[in-house]
């Protein structure tokens, strides 16, 4: 692979974060455009820059191709959401008992659970403030760092993507827009299976925290 190519790889996948990161903060609404004149201007890119990051981004569940070959961000259902939170505790009872036998072994990062902790504070003050899109976000980015310390790329990369979805069908169905009132509580109990080695306790801990969110 030459040189030019792996530049317009980095590109790529560069725009693909910057734009994932426009959609999962609401600034293009459910059904949205996205105009690639106007994404090019704004980042400064080619057009088939655009074409290509918005290509992987439809891949990724978030984007929808319009019959004159368009894209639009994807609109999603309660029952949309309810789906991913299916999947996403199944990911996440996996990933947390991977962790905590990674923590238990001495094979996790030696300041993995100090970082996870700041990530819990943060979520946790997110849920109070009452902001929805800032509460979901930090949720997720806790989640998704506890998810990296089980070092298992497959459920990571499915987790970036399921988490995806729901970030976005969160702040589309407003009756689910903010993390249950025990989510802090839930979160200290799974990092303090973590903390203890305890994969078991992880994995109940973390599936019981999703589907406490009212998933059927």
């Amino acid at each position: 692979m030459n040189a030019a190519m792996l530049s317009r790889m980095s590109r790529v996948s560069g725009l693909v974060e910057l734009v994932r990161l426009m959609i999962l903060r609401g600034e293009v609404p459910a059904g949205g455009r996205m105009v690639e004149l106007l994404l090019a201007e704004r980042f400064r890119t080619s057009r088939a820059t655009v074409r290509e990051a918005l290509r992987q981004l439809e891949g990724d569940g978030l984007l929808i191709a319009n019959a004159d070959g368009g894209m639009r961000v994807v609109g999603l259902t309660e029952d949309d959401l309810i789906d991913a939170l299916r999947v996403r505790a199944a990911l996440e009872e996996l990933s947390a008992g991977l962790a905590a036998e990674r923590v238990g072994d001495g094979r996790a990062p030696a300041d993995a659970l100090r970082r996870l902790g700041a990530l819990a504070d943060a979520a946790d003050a997110a849920a109070r403030s009452g902001a929805a899109e800032a509460a979901v976000l930090a949720d997720r980015n806790l989640h998704l760092a506890l998810d990296a310390v089980a070092a298992n790329e497959p459920c990571h990369g499915a987790l970036v993507r399921i988490w995806d979805r729901i970030v976005v069908a969160t702040l589309q169905t407003a009756a689910r827009a903010r993390p249950s009132a025990s989510a802090d509580r839930d979160h200290r109990q799974i990092l303090a299976a973590l903390a203890a080695g305890d994969a078991n306790e992880a994995s109940t801990h973390a599936r019981r925290h999703v589907l406490a969110g009212g998933v059927a």
